[in-house]
């Protein structure tokens, strides 16, 4: 079965009727059709009137073929029409050849028996056509004898001869199948479909309006759900859709910018999009979205700034769009000027009762013994969802005792307070359960659930297992690792914390930020205080001496920078010191005197100390974060750090030697990342054999790698960017479970041969980018070739290349290689990204069996005259500014990469040897390359191939049709494109993207927004010094029917140093592949694949 995106990409019409107009146009199908349409369903229908005898025209049967749903009713009078029996041919056939196709029949005041036996009306009708029609009525026989086998609807069985009983029926399963789509909306969607119904979704499909509109409701009752019922109903007639869930929690997380991008990056189908403030951001989805017809979902909109970032206007987007913002704050939605607000209401009795009987009985009826508690249930709940799905699952498997028991607690709250139902699923977990549940209510929400069991596990709360019951009892789940909560339980968790004490200083934890404020700032901590969580980008906070002095049973203390934004100073740098970074918690005095010793979880971004107390004895700390801090020393001496896990000391600049390790013997984590003074590793750091990641990337005055005696669990080392670093730790090879080895960018100048013995080594980083050429690695070899000039050891043997064979990604560009240092690279069979960029290189040896090999990075390498022979999973060949390199490879790979992309930009001899044509028929076997496939090709050129026959000067070209225009016959269109720079050999410069749109004569687009791949404009240390050319092909679909008399295409650049010269373009129709005097040229153009571009 094809998935709902291909559905969008296939299907013009929902549904196609097959009926005899003269039994029931007037009544049934009208009704039927209405129902349609108050559902979203489209319907094909077509009004004609067909003589006796005349033949179906071209377009119903195409409309048959372009329809999802086949429905065939069966009438008395359905066989004596011609017209209807060929329909039902074709609607077999199509069925028959493509099992995408839902067929179903509904027998219409008529027997299956008698459409199956062709008896009574159907056998009259039968006789006249063996006179008129007498070598088709085999093939019509056969049809029906067949349809009536067909599972489907009986008027007479179904609804007892009740006529709007069966149209709800048909139009359900319809509109259950719709819903069907890309996105998931669980499995008892009790009451969806009704709820949907009163949102009249054939409104919001009007042609030229932008629609607005809101679904607003307390938390937990469906608003998400039914956002994306509607999403995945409605996205097949849009250009391009996005969902966005969860607004709320991702700003929190990310920002607004963050959010601009993911938006951007959906609707433009792209990648990698950069937006520098939220100004820039409204300003890019004005311009890129305001002629394209979408549909937007922003999902939990809690405030007014989200909307003015993400959808300030109707005016922003294309005529037909669609936005759709769920929130609980109607008036929020008012003010931004939502026209159409829908208020979901809260399930009916019977609905609730349904749903709630699904999860407390996994059926959708209760059982007798429990009808009368589980009705109590129902109406005590009023209808809400989540609550319903909650209780039921805690109450699934209970005897009627245990009901009865809790259904006494439900009878003492008062039935305002909605949240107390969800409280008596917490009522029911045990002491660690609950402890667990309110630190992710009030805490770590969001958070990866590795981390936070590594957190509470240091707090003995058991979470692997304890958190299964929070899940079971859905309260808790877990979504791509990370732990999510919905928000009603969420603030239910939060008001049990609350309830504890009028006084925040009494309360076990603390996230407000004005009640971490009044604790901390007015010394009103007490014992009964367990967490304190802050963001210390927003509040501004004075932390002296004393602060923390009450608080003796803090196990949970997090002042994480979360808002990067708040921290930036007008021209939008970060606030800093030379010591560290500037948050808004500001240090009053010279130390920090008093901090809980039983401290689990010490997170402090820009602790703004320079040492941790004297009396702090975390004998229990399994994770320390001081990232970004003032920290001169952690510790001295031997302090006893059991525990501890997690230790973060990333950008510390102050920061000049670790303290000693030997306490510390559990540590799995070690991070130092831009530590720019520190100098010393203690060497203790080598008897860490729980150790599993040691990242010192960017320790750029650390001289001496650290010591591995013992560190047989580490899996990464990072070395990245120290660039005094000049040689591997010593006991490198003893380090067997090494996965990752990043030492690019230092002035490490020998690999050591004892790198073969890291057998599980899966990538290798050993690159030397962004003007380090003093410092390469200028004699850096392959240990399975030893050069005559090398001293080795007499007797050494040196192992093979092979040993690596797990290596899938390496790393080794400007290291000064040449081909002999790439003996033996064939038998990295595993490998799938090989970067040789910068070196010295004439040829390389044949990368064929490579076989899972997908990027070639191999720019700059000016000496390469010849590309090597190519495995077939080839995606990306990055291969600018060879400019001696003249030899591609013979085309003898049929490369089978989804995306495939060539780019020879300042690489001018490649065009010596052969032309334009030739080049890509050398790259691109003919005839073998899948049409949804992405090819591109960028070459140096600055003149238009001939066999374009249109071309002008600009970046917009007007294509006439030709007078015989026939979409039949037309197979795509070819593009090509010169553009050059007003910066030349400009470095470190952002080109931006080209993108490219088709439109009809009357101005409206054809299909979607489509853009080159963008690798030519990303690479830091490629200046483009001459014209450049980007071929494509771009084949037809079916909104190039629509075409009349010419099309224009127009390129668009974002990105203020490229610009578009020229262009050109060329019809492709299926007589042209017939043609041999076309030349090579035009054969090319025909089987170039489409390139990167959104769904039609």
């Amino acid at each position: 079965m094809a998935s709902s995106s291909q559905y969008a990409h296939r299907w013009k019409y929902d549904v196609f009727v097959s009926f005899r107009g003269e039994d029931i146009r007037k009544t049934f199908i009208d009704h039927l059709f209405s129902d349609f349409r108050r559902k979203g369903i489209y319907p094909f229908r077509d009004d004609k009137k067909l003589k006796r005898g005349e033949e179906i025209a071209p377009e119903l049967y195409r409309a048959i073929e372009q329809s999802r749903f086949l429905i065939v009713i069966f009438s008395n009078d359905y066989p004596s029409s011609t017209w209807c029996m060929r329909e039902l041919v074709k609607i077999l056939e199509c069925k028959k050849r493509d099992d995408e196709y839902e067929v179903r029949v509904l027998f219409y005041n008529v027997t299956p028996e008698v459409v199956k036996n062709q008896s009574d009306s159907y056998k009259e009708a039968f006789n006249k056509h063996e006179a008129l029609n007498r070598k088709e009525v085999p093939k019509w026989k056969e049809a029906l004898k067949f349809s009536a086998n067909l599972s489907g609807w009986d008027l007479q069985s179904l609804s007892n001869g009740h006529e709007p009983k069966l149209i709800e029926a048909i139009s359900k399963e319809i509109f259950y199948k719709q819903t069907n789509g890309p996105l998931d909306v669980g499995d008892n969607l009790v009451g969806l479909y009704s709820r949907a119904d009163q949102m009249d979704l054939l409104q919001l499909v009007e042609p030229g309006k932008v629609h607005m509109i809101g679904i607003c409701g307390i938390g937990g009752i469906g608003k998400t759900t039914i956002a994306k019922a509607v999403f995945n109903l409605l996205h097949k007639h849009f250009e391009a859709y996005s969902f966005c869930e969860d607004i709320k929690g991702a700003e929190e997380r990310h920002g607004l910018v963050h959010l601009q991008e993911n938006l951007l990056e959906s609707l433009m189908h792209a990648s990698n999009i950069k937006i520098r403030s939220i100004g820039h951001g409204v300003s890019i989805i004005k311009r890129s979205l305001s002629n394209k017809k979408v549909l937007v979902v922003l999902d939990d909109v809690d405030d007014y700034n989200q909307l003015e970032a993400l959808a300030g206007s109707p005016s922003w987007f294309g005529p037909g769009s669609i936005i759709i913002v769920t929130g609980r704050d109607k008036q929020l939605l008012i003010a931004r000027g939502v026209e159409d607000i829908y208020e979901v209401d809260l399930l009916h009795d019977y609905e609730a009762l349904e749903l709630f009987s699904l999860y407390a009985f996994r059926n959708k009826d209760p059982k007798e013994e429990f009808k009368d508690l589980a009705n109590e249930v129902v109406n005590y709940v009023k209808g809400l969802p989540l609550a319903l799905k909650v209780l039921g699952s805690f109450l699934f498997m209970k005897t009627v005792k245990e009901w009865e028991t809790q259904l006494q607690k439900l009878r003492r709250s008062p039935h305002s307070q909605i949240q107390q139902v969800l409280r008596i699923s917490y009522d029911a977990l045990d002491y660690d359960q609950r402890n667990i549940f309110l630190d992710i209510s009030c805490f770590f929400k969001g958070e990866n659930k590795d981390y936070v069991m590594k957190v509470l596990d240091g707090c003995d709360l058991f979470f692997a297992t304890n958190i299964r019951v929070l899940i079971d009892k859905a309260l808790v789940s877990v979504c791509n690792d990370r732990l999510e909560m919905h928000d009603l339980i969420q603030d239910m968790g939060r008001q049990i914390v609350h309830e504890e004490s009028e006084e925040p200083g009494r309360r076990s934890r603390l996230w407000f930020p004005s009640d971490v404020f009044f604790v901390l700032n007015k010394d009103k901590g007490t014992e009964a205080v367990k967490g304190i969580a802050l963001d210390v980008s927003r509040l501004e906070l004075n932390i002296c001496s004393e602060t923390f002095k009450n608080l003796n049973h803090l196990r949970l203390l997090s002042f994480r920078i979360r808002s990067w934004n708040d921290l930036r100073d007008p021209n939008g740098k970060i606030r800093e010191s030379k010591l560290g970074i500037e948050t808004k918690v500001k240090a009053i005095s010279r130390s920090l005197d008093l901090l809980s010793s039983e401290l689990r979880l010490f997170c402090w971004h820009g602790y703004p100390f320079q040492h941790l107390p004297l009396a702090f004895y975390p004998e229990s700390l399994v994770v320390l974060d001081l990232s970004y801090s003032y920290i001169k020393e952690i510790w001295s001496g031997s302090k006893g750090f059991i525990k501890l896990v997690s230790m973060n000391l990333g950008h510390c600049r102050n920061l000049i030697k670790t303290p000693d390790f030997t306490t510390t013997p559990n540590l799995e984590e070690l991070v130092l990342i831009g530590c720019e003074n520190l100098i010393e590793i203690h060497p203790s750091v080598g008897l860490l054999t729980s150790l599993v990641v040691l990242n010192l990337r960017d320790c750029k005055r650390l001289a001496s790698p650290p010591k591995c005696t013992r560190l047989t669990s580490l899996q990464i080392l990072n070395m990245s960017g120290c660039k005094k670093l000049n040689q591997f730790p010593e006991d490198l090879g003893k380090m067997k479970a090494l996965v990752e080895l990043h030492a690019d960018r230092t002035c490490i100048k020998q690999l050591p041969y004892s790198v073969l013995s890291l057998g599980n080594l899966r990538v290798l980083a050993l690159g030397q980018r962004g003007g380090m050429q003093n410092n390469s690695l200028g004699s850096i070899r392959w240990p399975s070739v030893i050069p005559s000039r090398t001293h080795h050891p007499p007797g050494a043997v040196l192992p093979s290349l092979s040993n690596l064979n797990k290596l899938r990604h390496i790393n080794i560009s400007h290291c000064n290689l040449t081909e002999a240092n790439l003996d033996g690279i064939e038998c990295l069979s595993m490998l799938e990204t090989l970067n040789l960029s910068g070196n010295d290189f004439k040829s390389l040896p044949s990368l064929s069996k490579l076989v899972r090999l997908e990027t070639l990075g191999l720019v700059g390498c000016k000496k390469m005259e010849a590309l090597p022979e190519l495995p077939p999973n080839i995606g990306l060949i990055e291969a600018q500014d060879c400019i001696s390199l003249r030899e591609l490879p013979m085309r003898s790979t049929i490369y089978e990469s989804n995306t495939l992309c060539f780019d020879f930009t300042n690489s001018p001899k490649v065009m010596e040897n052969q032309s334009v044509e030739s080049l890509v028929t050398m790259l691109l076997p003919q005839g073998r390359i899948d049409p949804y496939k992405i090819v591109s090709v960028h070459l140096p050129g600055s003149r238009i191939p001939g066999w374009f026959t249109n071309q002008i000067v600009g970046d917009c070209i007007k294509v006439e049709l030709p007078p015989d225009w026939c979409y039949e016959k037309f197979k795509g269109i070819a593009i090509c494109l010169v553009f050059t720079t007003r910066n030349r050999n400009r470095r470190k410069s952002n080109y931006g993207s080209v993108w490219y749109t088709f439109k009809n004569y009357d101005d409206t687009p054809i299909g979607n927004v489509h853009s080159f791949p963008d690798t030519v404009y990303q690479y830091e240390n490629v200046g483009i010094n001459s014209d450049q050319m980007h071929l494509c092909y771009h084949q037809s679909g079916p909104d190039w029917e629509k075409a009349r008399d010419f099309i224009s295409v127009s390129f668009d650049v974002y990105g203020k140093d490229c610009v578009v010269k020229m262009c050109g373009a060329r019809l492709v129709f299926e007589e042209d592949a017939q043609e041999e005097e076309q030349g090579s040229g035009l054969k090319m153009i025909q089987w170039l694949p489409l390139p990167s571009h959104a769904e039609d």
